[in-house]
């Protein structure tokens, strides 16, 4: 009876021991588990604030691209009646050489009469 008690007290002793050694495997385990949800908490933060910073970006980016279109459109208004003042000062000219043509012509032949 003594050895079966020496034996079972030793295999009391040896799961103690297998028991402090898993919970030592549990506690670092949870310690591991514990780091990685906090790096994953300050990862989702950061991605947090790259996405507000892209939101940012995008909106100053349609700004600018609205500007631009503003700008482009009145550059293409600007050619435009750039154009049509090119043609107004044309025909202006061409109706100013007839009216001097004409007027030479008259002076020469009041000059000749």
């Amino acid at each position: 009876v003594e050895g079966e008690m020496k034996r079972l007290q030793e295999a009391e002793v040896r799961i103690g021991e297998e028991l402090n050694a898993e919970k030592e495997k549990c506690d670092i385990y949870e310690r591991e588990l514990n780091e990685e949800k906090s790096r994953t908490q300050q990862l989702m933060a950061e991605l947090e604030t790259v996405e507000e910073d892209v939101k940012k970006i995008e909106e100053r980016v349609k700004e600018e691209m609205d500007k631009l279109s503003y700008a482009s459109k009145q550059l293409q208004d600007e050619r435009e009646s750039s154009e049509k003042l090119k043609t107004e000062v044309e025909e202006e000219r061409v109706i100013f050489e007839e009216k001097q043509f004409t007027f030479l012509a008259e002076k020469c032949k009041l000059e000749n009469d």
